[in-house]
């Protein structure tokens, strides 16, 4: 009988069918227990439920809807002014059951991170984009005023969050972040002031002009016109596209 070297490491990089087995059983049943902490102490740990569900979807295409159903008969995991927060979305079928909310909230492209940011905007930390994305302000969250009076409380927050989120104007320079300012420029906040590392930040995320640096090497996708403007234009200049 003859085996191809090729085929024979393709058999030897399959997964072995029984360790995945073990890795799903071992996952329904670390969402279990997180069910049962959530129900405990909801505000707190909800939020890693919704990451662990989905992680659990992204690992196991098997791990359905019906499959979490499975692994817990709680009913009744949010707290009630959780449940008063996102009931409304959901027809009422759905309202006796937290745990098919829970499921539905954690398909959210945020639900389950904390969010912070210099939102002068206000295109991403309202109510309504927060009710849509998912996610929970970082505890120390504050709005853009009292951060650029108090930079400080910027540092804070930001050290909390898992995805940052500016909006207005910016003045920077190449690998400096400068100043973000609210839209008629009159409200400042210094960027500079921040204090790295920021390990918890996973995703930034900003409406303000020139915010993401291209590296130089990297050819420039602007028209023309607008190349030549950027050229024209002083250190630190804020231009629209």
């Amino acid at each position: 009988m003859f085996f191809s070297p090729v085929m024979d490491t393709m058999v030897q990089r399959t997964p072995n069918a029984s360790v995945m087995q073990q890795a799903y059983e071992q996952t329904k049943q670390e969402i279990a227990l997180q069910c049962l902490i959530a129900a405990f102490s909801p505000e707190k740990n909800i939020p890693e439920l919704y990451l662990k569900l989905k992680k659990a979807r992204r690992d196991f295409p098997q791990f359905d809807e019906n499959t979490f159903l499975a692994i817990i008969s709680l009913t009744k995991i949010y707290s009630d002014g959780m449940r008063k927060s996102v009931v409304s979305s959901y027809p009422k079928a759905l309202q006796a059951d937290d745990r098919k909310m829970i499921w539905r909230e954690s398909q959210k492209p945020f639900a389950g991170y904390k969010v912070s940011g210099f939102d002068a905007s206000s295109r991403f930390t309202t109510e309504e984009r927060k009710k849509q994305l998912g996610y929970d302000t970082a505890p120390s969250h504050v709005d853009y005023k009292s951060m650029a009076k108090d930079p400080s409380t910027a540092q804070t927050s930001f050290a909390e969050a898992d995805v940052l989120v500016f909006s207005g104007h910016q003045y920077a320079q190449y690998k400096l972040p400068g100043v973000f300012t609210n839209d008629d420029s009159q409200i400042v906040y210094d960027a500079r002031t921040l204090n790295p590392p920021l390990n918890k930040v996973k995703v930034i995320i900003s409406t303000s002009c020139a915010t993401i640096c291209k590296e130089p090497h990297e050819p420039p996708r602007h028209s023309p016109a607008s190349r030549a403007r950027h050229a024209a234009a002083p250190p630190g200049a804020c231009l629209r596209r």
